[in-house]
């Protein structure tokens, strides 16, 4: 799982690069939105992440390592904050929607 994430790190980080040395084809504002944008969708591709908080804190109560239920709750809330961050993310990082 890590791995496919530094892949979309890495990508994510030399398409932001190549905005920044591509001097010619756009304005400064259109350049600006677009690594805008760039840095909410690698943002939200990481989100699904998360969910491995989720998984280890399932797995820590089904095998009775540990059990409270703060744990319960948290199992759903890793899940279900991973969902309610997405929409925050692109109004945050994408300028019309600011």
């Amino acid at each position: 799982i890590f791995f496919s994430y530094s892949i979309i790190l890495i990508v994510g980080r030399k398409m932001y690069t190549a905005l920044a040395a591509n001097r010619m084809h756009m304005s400064e504002s259109t350049k600006e939105t677009h690594r805008e944008i760039i840095k909410g969708l690698v943002i939200q591709s990481c989100l699904p992440a998360f969910y491995c908080f989720s998984i280890y804190s399932y797995a820590l109560g089904q095998f009775e390592i540990w059990n409270s239920p703060v744990l319960e709750y948290s199992t759903h809330i890793f899940g279900e904050l991973t969902v309610a961050i997405a929409p925050f993310i692109t109004l945050y990082f994408v300028k019309p929607y600011r």
